[in-house]
């Protein structure tokens, strides 16, 4: 089976404290696979918006080496 069609990105949920703002839920991707290990924790309060960006990873099998990127150009 080709490694591509292994990958599987899933939201991750984390309580975060930032000074001045305080305690907020945030969520993360993951990425589960031949490939696991790779995750990018606090990406947006907003599990919805989340879902969408591990969506469209999964639906493009993104691969994980650019994962921080693309999530840094969808966030800019």
């Amino acid at each position: 089976m080709n490694q591509t069609q292994n990958r599987h990105y899933y939201v991750t949920c984390q309580p975060c404290r930032q000074p001045g703002y305080g305690c907020y839920i945030s969520y993360g991707l993951a990425l589960r696979g031949a490939e696991q290990g790779y995750s990018l924790p606090d990406v947006s309060p907003q599990r919805q918006f989340v879902e969408g960006i591990a969506a469209l990873f999964n639906r493009t099998q993104l691969s994980p080496v650019h994962m921080y990127e693309v999530v840094e150009d969808i966030l800019s």
